[in-house]
């Protein structure tokens, strides 16, 4: 559950003895950044929440099962394949296919096993962290790639609205994956924050 995997970065931060940390979040990585900001509030000074919804919604658990399928019917590698238009613009994809093909390369090296990747979607799926944005107190910066086809305008501005020092910041032309597509203007925005 991404409830675990916040408990498991928290106890690797105490382990590692940090006392305060900014934390930053992506994608599945920003469901388990709300978990461990709300239950450790503690350990985070700053937060950044990119890609993030509360709760999932029907496009994305449809989507998630399709992908859940190829993972378990056609394997790891066709799956990257399913995603890659989900993840990034139509011109990244067509414009830079060496970048993607770095991805894709990476993601074969690492490759997860697909029971694996479909426990860890479920997760994301399962996620509701509705009940506790409130409890977040760290000023959040919720990054919104207005080009992201999995997560809508509305989960992330449900998100920034239910914490109370939460901002909403709408990246252009920024896909799901804005971190990789857009590092640039990520990593700035970051930064300033």
């Amino acid at each position: 559950s991404t409830e675990q995997m916040a408990q498991d970065a928290a106890a690797l931060l105490k382990e590692l003895k940090v006392r305060k940390t900014h934390v930053v979040g992506l994608a599945m990585g920003a469901l388990a950044a709300q978990h461990l900001a709300a239950d450790h509030p503690e350990l985070i000074d700053r937060l950044v929440l990119a890609a993030a919804y509360a709760k999932a919604d029907d496009h994305i658990a449809g989507l998630v099962s399709q992908w859940q399928n190829t993972a378990r019917d056609e394997g790891m590698e066709d799956l990257f394949d399913s995603c890659v238009d989900w993840l990034f613009s139509p011109e990244y994809v067509n414009d830079t296919s060496g970048e993607v093909e770095k991805l894709r390369t990476f993601f074969s090296l690492n490759l997860q096993k697909p029971a694996a990747f479909v426990l860890q979607s479920a997760a994301g799926v399962k996620h509701d962290g509705t009940r506790k944005l409130h409890a977040i107190q760290s000023p959040t910066l919720v990054l919104h790639g207005d080009g992201d086809r999995i997560v809508s305008w509305d989960l992330s501005n449900q998100v920034a609205s239910g914490i109370p020092d939460g901002r909403l910041k709408v990246m252009e032309r920024a896909p799901h994956f804005m971190s990789w597509e857009r590092s640039e203007e990520h990593t700035s925005e970051l930064q300033s924050h």
